[in-house]
């Protein structure tokens, strides 16, 4: 009885339901063998806006808002709770899932796009990014064809952490694949080169929150975009439109798989 009401409360999700539509419309994609299998995974972006907690410097105040912080404060709670709760689904439909190895994976993505970004290299990450992720990086990078980069993670501030795990159905309802959102608390360096300037050296921190798509079923993983942080107003699962045109998703995703974008 407790599966049947676990899979009932996740169909009936906003975000299971979103996902849902965004399999059914690149079905088209698929074979009988199920989209994840015939690479459906490395098509897709990120299309759904993910709750990733908002950090502590952007609560609104105890003092002047004390309900609303207290309600922001509870989200987080909320939304580890939503992933352990997602997590348990895809485990128990999908049987072993190596947490680890994803986790090391999308590190070693992170480290990757950034070197292929800064040498203008992309043949390395053909198999580690969505199209649409290369696409724009491709793009950006056209933009600085005359600049010469070099990257160099310095450490990472604190271990990167898993703030969104989120199950992807195929148009049955069985999940085809899922979504993880990680958070990278790093320090970089970067070099900058541009002709007839003098070189630029800077050192600093970032955070950033990338989107990693992963078939369960070879355990690949690649980077789908990124995210930035959520307004303490968001909802945890916000509400989807079902009659949003296909052109908006798609162009969402786009957006989304800029990951550079300010």
């Amino acid at each position: 009885m407790l599966v049947s009401v676990s899979r009932t409360l996740t169909r009936q999700s906003p975000l299971f339901r979103a996902a849902g539509r965004i399999g059914a419309r690149f079905a088209s994609d698929a074979t009988d063998e199920g989209p994840a299998r015939v690479g459906l995974y490395k098509k897709i972006g990120v299309g759904a806006k993910y709750y990733v907690p908002p950090s502590f410097s952007k609560y609104p105040s105890f003092f002047s808002s004390p309900v609303f912080f207290i309600k922001t404060y509870f989200k987080r709670w909320g939304n580890s709770g939503l992933n352990w709760f997602n997590f348990a689904r895809a485990k128990r439909e999908l049987g072993h899932l190596d947490v680890v190895d994803f986790r090391h994976k999308a590190i070693d993505i992170y480290m990757r796009v950034h070197t292929a970004f800064a040498s203008n290299n992309f043949a390395s990450i053909d198999d580690k990014v969505a199209t649409m992720v290369k696409d724009s990086l491709v793009a950006r990078r056209k933009d600085m064809a005359q600049v010469k980069l070099d990257w160099t993670l310095v450490k990472f501030n604190q271990p990167p952490k898993l703030v969104s795990f989120n199950p992807i159905p195929g148009p049955s309802g069985a999940i085809e694949m899922f979504q993880m959102v990680y958070k990278f608390d790093t320090n970089q360096r970067l070099i900058i080169g541009e002709p007839k300037k003098e070189i630029k050296r800077t050192e600093k921190d970032s955070v950033d929150y990338f989107v990693f798509t992963v078939d369960p079923f070879s355990d690949d993983v690649v980077l789908a975009g990124s995210l930035f942080e959520s307004s303490p107003a968001d909802k945890i699962m916000p509400e989807v439109d079902p009659t949003t045109p296909r052109d908006k998703v798609y162009a969402d995703m786009v957006a989304k798989a800029d990951i550079f974008r300010l």
